[in-house]
């Protein structure tokens, strides 16, 4: 079922005195505070099956989402909406009729349904905002559907789009108005798409371009920087993180460390523009600084086999 904490809720209003927090990314209608802030981390968690908030240090701030009735449901593609100022997410029911995108409103974390489609059922493993405003969602790790910033489905050609990959685990826009997949497959691991859902050049493995990453094989998530840099996670034999030039042609840096990062799963921004990775094997998430440099570590309470992350801008 879905509830928020009410004891949260209670220390972090204000009293109707109060000025709304300049780091709240949302404008308010009253004195209260945001639930959701600037810098905020939320993570969905595999292992219980929710989905948590922490604040910018790390620290357990609320449940906003908890799978308690049914351990099955995932909650794929978290993504941060600056667009609509919302949390968007997956919601991928064991029962596929219930499947829907999901949205956890900034304010009070209150959980809506943003789409409910019949075209948008099985599994769901990423979604994407669109400069242009375009929802792409993936489906069944081979198509992608799209809806426009109103809510309308896309089905004239090439949409419902299939993707040219068997296994594609993650989708994230790109600066130039399109977006890029990646696939734990061995091949073309990394590809690109135009903003009308036409198949680019630019692709790139863990073996191209140089240096090779042994067989580290596929990916786990992919992201593009506000400075145009893709940063890509492989998942394999050798566990990485790779930042890219905005074409994928030059490698910029490896970020390799088992000590830190075995099973990595997806990577997210923070607004002064380090990097975080969920680790499920460590349950915790890593930082790297822009040039690829080790912060440090998050974990702790709430987090169990995290997977998806999105921070607040």
């Amino acid at each position: 079922m879905f509830w928020r904490l009410i004891p949260f809720l209670s220390v972090l209003l204000l009293s109707s005195s109060c000025i709304l927090s300049s780091d709240s990314p949302l404008e308010s209608t009253n004195d209260e505070v945001n639930l959701i802030q600037v810098g905020d981390i939320i993570v969905t968690n595999t292992g219980n099956d929710s989905i948590i908030l922490l604040n910018d240090d790390g620290s357990f701030k609320a449940t906003l989402v908890d799978s308690q009735t049914d351990a099955s449901i995932l909650y794929n593609g978290l993504i941060y909406d600056q667009l609509n100022k919302k949390i968007l997410f997956n919601y991928d029911h064991t029962t596929v009729t219930l499947d829907a995108v999901k949205s956890i409103s900034l304010y009070d974390g209150e959980v809506a349904t943003e789409i409910a489609n019949s075209n948008v059922q099985g599994t769901l493993p990423g979604l994407a905002r669109l400069t242009a405003g375009e929802l792409i969602i993936l489906k069944n790790t081979t198509n992608a559907e799209k809806f426009l910033a109103n809510g309308q489905r896309v089905s004239t050609a090439p949409y419902p789009l299939t993707i040219l990959f068997a296994t594609t685990v993650d989708i994230a826009p790109l600066l130039t108005g399109g977006f890029m997949v990646c696939n734990n497959a061995t091949t073309n691991t990394v590809r690109t798409y135009n903003a009308a859902g036409v198949v680019q050049a630019a692709t790139a493995t863990s073996a191209v371009p140089t240096p090779a990453l042994a067989t580290a094989g596929g990916t786990s998530a992919c992201i593009q920087g506000s400075n145009g840099t893709i940063y890509v996670v492989y998942s394999g034999t050798v566990d990485a993180v790779r930042a890219y030039n905005s074409t994928l042609t030059t490698t910029l840096w490896t970020y390799i460390d088992t000590n830190t990062l075995v099973t990595p799963g997806k990577i997210a921004i923070r607004p002064n523009g380090n990097l975080l990775i969920a680790d499920q094997n460590f349950d915790h998430l890593v930082e790297l600084n822009s040039n690829g440099g080790f912060v440090g570590t998050i974990g702790g309470v709430g987090l169990s086999d995290p997977l998806n992350i999105a921070v607040v801008k």
